[in-house]
């Protein structure tokens, strides 16, 4: 019987003087749980350090089709709200999320999801890019 090994992070926010403790998952590194704000927090966290965001396929191909540029995305990521999610999905191992802000003068919606990959280890991966 495969058993999970866990272990305790303390993180801390650069948005609030709180701190949080996270139980996250060694086998996948993502936390077992996850309520807005700290998806919010470890989101702002990935992308002020830089290269931690990927794009899918679609959400380039959404983005261009919508008018959306990848600053407005980046804006989103790094100033918006998480108004829906974050959920886990089984099908595809990580937490997914939409984020909303005003960019360059446009309410916009990105669909993004907390993963691991083998060589960047926690990335946001956008999935796709609308206005509201």
């Amino acid at each position: 019987r495969n058993r999970e090994v866990l272990h305790l992070v303390r993180t801390h926010s650069y948005y609030g003087s709180m701190t949080a403790v996270t139980d996250f998952s060694i086998r996948n590194g993502l936390p077992r749980s996850l309520n807005r704000d700290s998806c919010r927090d470890i989101v702002r966290e990935l992308v002020a350090e830089g290269g931690r965001v990927t794009f899918r396929k679609h959400a380039f191909d959404r983005m261009e089709e919508r008018g959306i540029s990848n600053a407005q995305v980046m804006q989103v990521l790094r100033r918006g709200e998480i108004v829906e999610g974050p959920s886990w999905s089984t099908r595809y191992g990580n937490w997914e999320f939409m984020m909303q802000a005003d960019a360059a003068g446009d309410t916009v919606n990105v669909k993004s999801a907390l993963e691991v990959e083998q060589l960047m280890g926690r990335v946001v991966v956008v999935i796709t890019a609308f206005a509201a």
